[in-house]
């Protein structure tokens, strides 16, 4: 038996939104896991024409019993039909790694897709969720499968993790176009802003710092919390991105606890309950009371949460949660 993960290649940009898919796949090689490459053609008409055939090339040492790990969502409906028919037909195994679950984030998502999409993950012999309640929403809509949370996904770096004392500085990093929020969060609060599309002016209080690759990233950000908020309103995560951050494990938690950093989270947020557990940062329902909150954390409070941020953070640096989980979906 060997074992494989799935590399969809197409593009890159400033956003994290290929680093999480390229990290899996560094982590797994780690392992001993062989990398299956699937170069997208950008052309949409040739992807259905060939869409077949490039599986077939990708696809061609799989033997029966192989385990082949796959990466949701992969650019196209059409190309995940198609990987699935050719794993079957090959009797390998498959698992799927769930980055976004489109009927939890697309407020737009029709019912027939839903169902399209939840069918779709029924045709793999196992499921990586982001959390227990991404879990739980799955069972709840008739995924039988079995299905393990992953926790908390893990984080390449090559930037030394941030050793200094925590202070009540708090940095912001993403798609600053989708963080209406910003705007509104004239606090007392220093907050550096780092991404792309800024929205400025911004309050007093908020400074942005640029855009980063996602390899730069570490080496630039260096206050004493990292946020993790979502939405237009500073009393809560609300609307579409509010409720999915109910479901999913944003990527820049991970980032922020791969320096070490303490994080700042939405009480209602799934990685809430992360946080809790391991004690590496606070939760807050409303960004008004946070200059309040920080100013009452004594020194002692930050170095515990601190050092709890490390410890995590190793975790997440050496790619622990995703080697659990499907050590767990195997068993």
């Amino acid at each position: 038996m060997t074992k494989f993960v799935v590399k969809v290649v197409q593009g890159q940009s400033r956003t994290a939104g290929t680093k999480a898919k390229n990290d899996v796949v560094a982590f797994l090689n780690e392992i001993g896991y062989a990398t299956i490459d699937y170069h997208v053609l950008n052309n949409k008409y040739l992807r259905v024409l060939f869409g077949t055939l490039q599986w077939r090339r990708s696809l061609k040492k799989i033997k029966p019993q192989d385990i082949v790990v796959y990466q949701y969502p992969a650019y196209s409906r059409f190309l995940g039909d198609k990987f699935i028919q050719e794993i079957k037909r090959r009797n390998a195994k498959a698992y799927i790694i769930l980055h976004d679950v489109n009927s939890l984030r697309m407020y737009k998502e029709s019912l027939a897709d839903q169902r399209r999409e939840l069918a779709f993950f029924e045709n793999f012999d196992g499921i990586i969720a982001h959390n227990e309640h991404m879990k739980r929403w799955l069972r709840e809509h008739g995924v039988n499968k079995p299905i393990v949370s992953l926790g908390i996904f893990d984080y390449v770096t090559n930037y030394p993790m941030s050793e200094k004392q925590v202070t009540n500085t708090v940095a912001y990093t993403g798609n600053l176009e989708k963080s209406i929020f910003l705007k509104k969060l004239k606090i007392n609060t220093p907050i550096k802003l780092y991404g792309v599309r800024p929205q400025s002016p911004y309050p007093d209080n908020i400074e942005y710092r640029g855009s980063f690759e996602a390899d730069k990233l570490g080496q630039v950000v260096n206050e004493g919390f990292g946020l993790v908020w979502d939405g237009e309103s500073i009393d809560t995560c609300s609307g579409v991105l509010g409720e999915y951050l109910k479901f999913n494990n944003p990527h820049k938690t991970s980032f922020y606890l791969s320096k070490g950093m303490p994080v700042i989270i939405w009480s209602k947020a799934a990685l809430a309950d992360f946080v809790k557990i391991n004690d590496c940062g606070i939760t807050i329902s409303s960004l008004r009371d946070l200059s309040e909150t920080l100013s009452k954390l004594t020194d002692e409070r930050k170095r515990s949460i601190k050092n709890n941020a490390l410890i995590v953070g190793e975790k997440v640096r050496d790619g622990f949660f995703l080697k659990q989980a499907l050590r767990k979906l195997m068993i």
